[in-house]
């Protein structure tokens, strides 16, 4: 079983976008979208919305929020429907979000008014309606049109869910949390790291999604966590957020526990194991900028569960299919072999 993920496309500023021919030629089962689809506040169409800037609400309308919104989401699923990823029909595709589709840079579900990290809740609503519409329609010819040409009504939203989306769930079935069965012994969960994440760092994903995720994920099985953000080493990773990383590295350092986390964000790729729980980053899918050592676009990552008895094999590849790693997990002891293919500097071993 094959399973592909990637994250951060630019369908503005950076329109050619061959990484997703390239991920095709992989033939995946199933393809994971880690956040970052459309790159809301990238590109600059107000000044209120640039790359790495909070968003101020009071300048930009619900309706503009919701057009700029749409026509990324437009742009950005025609460039990879033309790529022939789709053309697989028993293909599975699973997304979450962050905060380039959330709203803007750094932008959070709960906080006070009038902060600048705060996204409103009607844009919250825009936003989670939008992502639905297109990714229930991502293999489709032709996407759904505005739904707010002449302004924005009161929208109902499931706003106490955390918002995913994977095809082997009919949205009325939304779970309390995005557990996806992928496999006998494998179970893919769906982290939405932006509706529940507070201003002032007191939550990242929230008590309920941290206590069904508690509940639910399960010694002996392989148990991938995707959640967008890295474990650490960023502004928004895992370990600015004190009390809810805790919970996770004790749940993830239970005896017999499996944990693989799936990340994006930070333009790159690796695999970090020097701890538990082990780390794939996979992230700069489509971005415009970048050097010669350490490009920024083109990059995406393989996942291939058993594909040998007891083994799961990690690729990573960056600017256009130059494999970067090449990893080996065995899944009954949980230790990780492999070596740098490519990179900027010396050669490595983990």
């Amino acid at each position: 079983m094959k399973i592909a993920l990637t994250s951060c496309a630019d369908p503005k500023d950076a329109p050619i976008q061959p990484v997703w021919q390239q991920i095709a030629t992989h033939h995946p089962d199933h393809l994971l979208l880690l956040g970052d689809q459309i790159y809301m506040d990238y590109g600059g169409f107000s000044k209120n919305f640039k790359l790495g800037e909070p968003a101020d609400d009071s300048k930009v309308s619900d309706q503009r929020f919701a057009h700029e919104m749409h026509e990324r989401y437009e742009a950005q699923w025609n460039i990879m429907r033309k790529s022939g990823l789709f053309d697989s029909v028993n293909m599975k595709i699973h997304g979450i979000w962050d905060d380039h589709d959330f709203g803007s840079n750094n932008a959070c579900g709960i906080g006070a008014v009038g902060d600048p990290l705060f996204l409103s809740k009607v844009k919250q609503r825009i936003s989670r309606r939008l992502f639905r519409d297109f990714f229930n329609s991502l293999k489709a010819t032709s996407y759904p049109a505005n739904p707010f040409p002449n302004g924005v009504p009161d929208l109902v939203e499931q706003m106490d869910k955390p918002l995913f989306h994977s095809s082997t769930i009919p949205f009325a079935d939304w779970p309390a949390l995005g557990e996806v069965s992928i496999g006998d012994h494998v179970s893919l969960f769906l982290l939405d790291g932006r509706s529940f994440r507070r201003t002032d760092k007191g939550a990242m994903i929230g008590a309920a999604q941290m206590s069904q995720l508690q509940a639910t994920m399960r010694t002996g099985r392989i148990n991938l966590v995707a959640s967008g953000v890295t474990l650490e080493g960023a502004k928004e990773s895992w370990d600015q957020y004190g009390a809810e990383n805790s919970q996770l590295l004790a749940l993830a350092n239970q005896s017999n526990m499996k944990v693989l986390m799936l990340a994006g964000d930070i333009h790159n790729t690796d695999f970090r194991s020097k701890r538990k729980p082990f780390e794939v980053i996979a992230s700069g899918a489509a971005r415009p900028f970048g050097n010669a050592f350490r490009p920024d676009s083109g990059n995406f990552g393989i996942i291939d569960v058993n594909n040998a008895p007891d083994q799961i094999t990690i690729d990573l590849f960056e600017a256009l299919d130059h494999r970067r790693f090449e990893t080996t997990i065995n899944a009954q002891t949980w230790s990780a072999t492999g070596k740098v293919r490519f990179a900027p500097t010396l050669m490595e071993s983990y």
